[in-house]
């Protein structure tokens, strides 16, 4: 057997040490750092954008786990919290971009922070969802929740999770093929 311990476990020594000592809660960030790098950075599209997330999520996490009352897996009420980090992020965004020409173009600058395993065609069809969209689609295949797990996040039923992934993959599909073939 290993000695890495559980979540579970892991949440409790973390509860019993914060505020004064970090130890648990750096092994809990470090395992999951990558987790929620990953899901920022696909609902904003913006590396540097992602990484500022991914800091205010385990800001809240810290001041807040203590609250945490394990209805669910630790994971899924993390992810919640980078979801809804994500989508006031974008929201803030949107209202700024009004007075901000050219914006948009930023965005499509690529990072090499990014991280691995979708082409820039998938990224950038990713980018024009909108938000539930995106955020389904990244529940589903990049952080592989089950059906059960998405409907915790989003409050809904496994039905509601179900029609809005057929809608998401179909939309997703619809701009996919819709793009230029790179280097063409």
């Amino acid at each position: 057997m290993g000695t890495a311990i559980d979540d579970a476990a892991l949440v409790a020594r973390c509860k019993r040490e914060l505020p004064y000592q970090h130890a648990g809660f750096e092994q809990l960030v470090e395992r999951y750092k990558d987790m929620v790098y990953t899901v920022c950075y696909r609902l904003v599209g913006n590396a540097s954008d992602a990484e500022e997330l991914m800091q205010e999520v385990f800001t809240k996490v810290f001041l807040n786990l203590a609250t945490f009352e394990e209805r669910s897996a630790f994971s899924s009420w993390l992810y919640r919290i980078a979801h809804n980090q994500c989508l006031n992020f974008l929201a803030k965004r949107k209202r700024e971009a009004a007075g901000m020409a050219g914006y948009v173009e930023e965005r499509r600058v690529r990072s090499a922070a990014a991280p691995q395993g979708f082409s820039d065609d998938v990224q950038q069809a990713l980018n024009q969802l909108n938000e539930e969209q995106r955020s389904i689609l990244v529940m589903k295949y990049i952080l592989e929740l089950e059906l059960t797990e998405m409907s915790e996040v989003l409050g809904v039923t496994v039905g509601a999770v179900k029609m809005r992934l057929l809608r998401a993959r179909e939309e997703f599909r619809r701009l996919y093929h819709q793009q230029e073939p790179a280097g063409g």
